[in-house]
């Protein structure tokens, strides 16, 4: 994978609560917005606001999984800032809503295993994301549109 592609993709992982412009996005590798959508389609089969949106439906539904965070946080700790748009989206995702899909994973919990066994904290969750929820911007989109 192209290095640059490889830098604007650890980039969004870092900061997976912030709403990156392709601009700012192509500027951290000295590329122009065209050219860096070009390369990470080539590279990755998406463009680089769609690779964003599913990175953050695929921390969405580890943290929906693995916590006990409410759905509004995990919206805005994945960088999402509309409920309601988010709960679309992971439904259009995954067939069922947040709320649904936890309902149905906790009832896949063994008999005998504690839910707690598998799951992480909501204090451990906060902390992990917390660098991304401090620096996201109070913008309602799941994905910021380019400059």
């Amino acid at each position: 994978m192209d290095a640059r592609v490889r830098t604007v993709i650890n980039g969004m992982q870092r900061r997976l609560g912030d709403l990156p412009s392709i601009r700012s996005l192509s500027e951290s590798v000295s590329l122009t917005p065209a050219r860096l959508r070009q390369l990470f389609k080539m590279e990755t089969g998406q463009s680089p606001k769609q690779y964003l949106k599913e990175l953050r439906l695929r921390e969405a539904e580890k943290l929906v999984r693995n916590t006990f965070l409410s759905i509004k946080e995990i919206t805005f700790l994945i960088g999402a800032r509309d409920v309601s748009h988010f709960v679309r989206e992971f439904k259009k995702k995954h067939g069922l809503t947040p709320r649904v899909f936890r309902a149905e994973m906790r009832q896949l919990v063994e008999p005998g295993q504690q839910q707690g066994e598998r799951r992480m904290t909501a204090r451990k969750a906060r902390s992990c994301l917390k660098t991304s929820f401090d620096n996201a911007s109070g913008r309602n989109s799941f994905v910021k549109e380019s400059d």
